[in-house]
């Protein structure tokens, strides 16, 4: 039988793909990445593994290449991956409802395509597991989503503009919270279409929130910062 290569699911692969290899990459490099638009990205996704099913299953099926059955092996691992990485970082309650629509046209194609047993059982058996995982934590995150908030309580910016100090207060409600001082590089961020880059902040824990009224901060002219007293240079260190 003519094998013949079908986009579908490539694209899907490709969609399924995206988050989770820009917030690898921002992670290895030192930088944090945020999603400025997540409802519409988990939308826009879900859409497209529908259509791609939909599509799929009017076509009937045929003897795939070799490239297709990589692709669909793959699938269903990466949905639950971009699952996962939806839930560290988007703070929309509805996206888990996506990722699980998402995770289901994964499986659409995977029980499709992939015949041999020992593979099928192995990949079912790994991907439920972590398919259970990634769903209680979806579970935990959206019951309690809500639950606490940071909020800024000071900020002050370094002599020349490079650098910006901001004092947090980590309210956890009723088990209290803690307090801690980020300073980012001022202009150390890129943008591309939804997604936000940042480098990471040089972050000093100073411990629990009731500590937060007795902070004073002071930056020096050699772009040094002064909390309480004690000298922290850009680089993270400190003296005494």
């Amino acid at each position: 039988m003519k094998q013949t290569v079908v986009i579908h699911p490539m694209i899907v692969l490709f969609f399924y793909s995206i988050v989770p290899f820009i917030y690898l990459a921002a992670v290895f490099g030192g930088y944090l990445f945020f999603m400025q638009r997540e409802a519409e990205i988990a939308v826009g996704t879900t859409a497209v593994s529908v259509v791609a099913v939909v599509m799929e299953l009017r076509r009937g099926k045929k003897e795939t290449a070799w490239i297709n059955h990589l692709g669909i092996l793959l699938l269903l691992p990466m949905s639950l991956i971009n699952w996962a990485c939806y839930v560290w970082l988007s703070q929309w309650k509805s996206m888990v409802f996506c990722m699980a629509v998402c995770s289901g046209c994964a499986l659409v194609y995977f029980v499709r395509y992939i015949q041999k047993r020992g593979i099928k059982i192995v990949m079912l058996i790994v991907c439920g597991l972590f398919a259970a995982v990634v769903a209680f934590f979806s579970f935990l995150d959206y019951c309690f989503q809500d639950f606490g908030c940071k909020r800024i309580l000071q900020t002050l910016y370094s002599w020349d503009g490079k650098y910006r100090a901001e004092l947090i207060y980590n309210d956890h409600g009723i088990l209290g919270g803690d307090s801690f001082v980020n300073i980012w590089e001022v202009g150390a961020e890129g943008r591309f279409l939804v997604f936000q880059i940042v480098k990471r902040p040089k972050q000093m824990y100073l411990g629990g929130g009731d500590i937060c009224e007795k902070v004073k901060m002071q930056w020096t002219e050699e772009n040094n910062f002064i909390i309480n007293g004690v000298l922290y240079r850009i680089g993270g260190e400190e003296e005494e």
